[in-house]
């Protein structure tokens, strides 16, 4: 019997979660984007945690042996509140800061206001102490993307100019979508998260790790993936010596990355799917556009 496992954005960033998450586990997918509400960032923290926990509250009726919040935003907020309060674990997102922290002298970190103000994030930044962080949260940018989700060509990035050295961390997974906009070295947390589904469920894995994760000692909530890597806390980092790029953005023997700036032009985006079609039901009131999106951007 597949693993059920539900995914849960406040709009269509978390479908690029879902699909690193299908790239690694065989399982039931359940996404419930609730783009009606979107953006988060800008809505108070007991906004966010009453949004959140509606969600769970479908979750928790379904019976889902595990829950993934792809939103940045709702991490920051109230992860620890739902891990109290819901039976199954709970996998968070937070921005790739230590990811960069081993490619770059410094990072400009993109996320939303909510993200910025949070007490998890300043937490997180504590831990490196002699890695320079830039924090800016575009305005309007997450809605941006919702409305120009099949010309994104046209969104305005000439915020995100980057100096020497310096790497850019997507704090938002939203923002993931204009990852072939951006010059440079560019990270997102989402093979980290499919990597700890993966080790939450015990899964055996496919594709390009048939055995799971062969060799990992990752423990508590932040796995750094394989090879011996004991990192804490919720935004495992990946494979050791990953550059940034995401399972589904460059991945050999899968078959030919076609996320480029050119192709994104015209509405093809991310990483060819070369595997069998995921079984994913789509939840809430945008979920018939979510479907769409989602097919549109991954199984061309």
């Amino acid at each position: 019997m597949s693993d059920k496992i539900g995914v849960f954005d406040s709009g269509i960033g978390g479908l690029t979660v879902l699909h690193a998450c299908t790239e690694v586990v065989d399982g039931e997918f359940y996404y419930y984007g609730d783009n009606g509400n979107a953006p988060y960032g800008t809505r108070s923290e007991e906004e966010i945690y009453a949004l959140t926990r509606r969600v769970f509250d479908v979750f928790f009726k379904l019976k889902v042996d595990a829950a993934v919040v792809a939103c940045n935003t709702a991490t920051a907020v109230c992860i620890e509140r739902l891990r109290t309060e819901y039976p199954f674990p709970v996998v968070g997102t937070e921005p790739a800061i230590s990811l960069a922290a081993k490619h770059c002298a410094s990072c400009l970190l993109l996320a939303t206001e909510a993200t910025l103000k949070s007490e998890r994030l300043a937490r997180l930044l504590r831990k490196f102490p002699h890695f320079s962080v830039r924090a800016f949260a575009p305005k309007g940018l997450v809605n941006e993307i919702e409305r120009n989700i099949f010309s994104l060509e046209k969104i305005d990035l000439s915020f995100a100019k980057t100096e020497e050295g310096e790497g850019i961390v997507l704090g938002c997974t939203h923002f993931v979508y204009l990852r072939p906009f951006f010059q440079g070295k560019v990270f997102d947390g989402n093979e980290g998260i499919a990597l700890h589904l993966l080790s939450v469920l015990g899964n055996a894995g496919k594709g390009d790790h048939p055995q799971g994760l062969q060799g990992s000692a990752g423990k508590g909530d932040h796995p750094q993936g394989l090879q011996g890597n004991t990192g804490k806390g919720d935004h495992p980092q990946g494979l050791q010596g990953n550059t940034g790029k995401s399972i589904f953005f460059e991945r050999e023997g899968q078959g030919k990355s076609i996320f480029s700036a050119k192709n994104a032009k015209k509405n093809i985006c991310f990483f060819k799917n070369t595997q069998k079609c995921p079984k994913i039901v789509y939840l809430g009131p945008s979920a018939g556009h979510n479907k769409t999106i989602y097919e549109q951007m991954f199984l061309l």
